[in-house]
């Protein structure tokens, strides 16, 4: 099989999915080897509070709940918890694209696309195959291990929990309400996450907030830490947390994922490429927000010792910007 299209985008998770979307005027195929990839991921669901995720919300909440050593703060974070796998597989059936799913990309030479079921050529061709991206295979990037599962609630929580312990090394744990259920779940620099986890309900269990005997839903993933890369061809752009737009101090990725999509449109509308587009994304705000927070992250792990004045440094002066 040999097609040709304007745009060939690898991956179609949420940062694929809405790259397509956003060049829709264009011949774009999207290639993703699972036939459901907007099934199990390991998130926590949280988004902005934009009109765009209201539909999707399972839960609202206004504060996020910080527990760090002995102390507790609790800021303003106003946000949605949503089922994002109906959100993605909204855009999935919304698209106007060509989608080849369960075809498993094997190779990306030039212009070319190899899968296991054909060869395509794409005058672009975007990257936004996740953490473990072909563009990035042989670049030294660093990640936390996450895992995240469905817990039902024992009691009503308003608010996001994030919670810090030196065993969850370099990360924190989260509670986010979904309903009657909750989003719970531990990223950090772990060899036995699924272990942490355990010990985060526990943890949940014995303050009376989740019943951990019923557990659902578990999904592993990795989390980026090394902010935005550049492509090295001027013809690939990356998106999502292929191209390392993701917090790498909280992990939060959703927002990011849909930002990227209209960078990367804009670049290719507007035919920048090569330096130029290396200048274009170094001028982006998001792209510096996200290197003032890999910056906040450096903090974070120097200071890890002293978990009271790593996450006052790190993340609450970020909430400041």
């Amino acid at each position: 099989m040999n097609s040709r299209y304007d745009v060939i985008v690898v991956g179609g998770g949420l940062s694929g999915l809405s790259v397509a979307n956003e060049l829709s005027e264009l011949k774009v195929l999207v290639i993703d080897m699972k036939k459901e990839p907007h099934k199990g991921i390991a998130c926590a669901e949280w988004t902005p509070k934009l009109p765009e995720f209201a539909p999707f919300a399972k839960s609202s909440v206004e504060h996020m709940e910080i527990h760090y050593g002995r102390k507790v703060k609790i800021l303003k974070s106003p946000g949605f918890i949503i089922n994002r796998e109906k959100y993605q597989e909204k855009l999935l059936n919304d698209l106007k694209a060509d989608v080849h799913l369960g075809e498993r990309v094997m190779k990306v030479e030039g212009h070319d696309v190899i899968t296991t079921y054909g060869r395509y050529r794409g005058d672009f061709i975007v990257g936004a195959d996740g953490p473990k991206s072909v563009f990035t295979k042989n670049e030294n990037i660093r990640f936390l291990v996450a895992i995240n599962a469905r817990v039902p609630l024992r009691k009503e929580i308003k608010n996001t929990i994030v919670f810090f312990d030196k065993k969850f090394k370099y990360g924190y744990a989260w509670c986010f309400p979904r309903g009657e259920m909750a989003n719970c779940g531990v990223g950090a620099e772990s060899k036995n996450i699924k272990k942490l986890l355990s010990i985060w309900l526990y943890i949940l269990k014995k303050r009376g907030i989740v019943n951990s005997d019923k557990v659902y839903d578990v999904h592993t993933g990795l989390i980026p830490l090394d902010a935005v890369h550049f492509p090295k061809k001027d013809y690939y752009y990356l998106a999502g947390d292929a191209g390392g737009f993701i917090d790498p101090l909280t992990g939060a990725g959703i927002a990011f994922s849909k930002e990227s999509a209209k960078i990367v449109k804009h670049a290719i509308l507007e035919g920048k490429h090569g330096v130029d587009y290396k200048k274009y994304l170094e001028s982006s705000p998001i792209v510096k927000f996200l290197q003032r927070r890999k910056y906040k992250r450096r903090i974070l792990e120097e200071e890890w010792e002293n978990i009271e004045e790593a996450v006052k440094k790190s993340w609450l002066s970020s909430f400041r910007e």
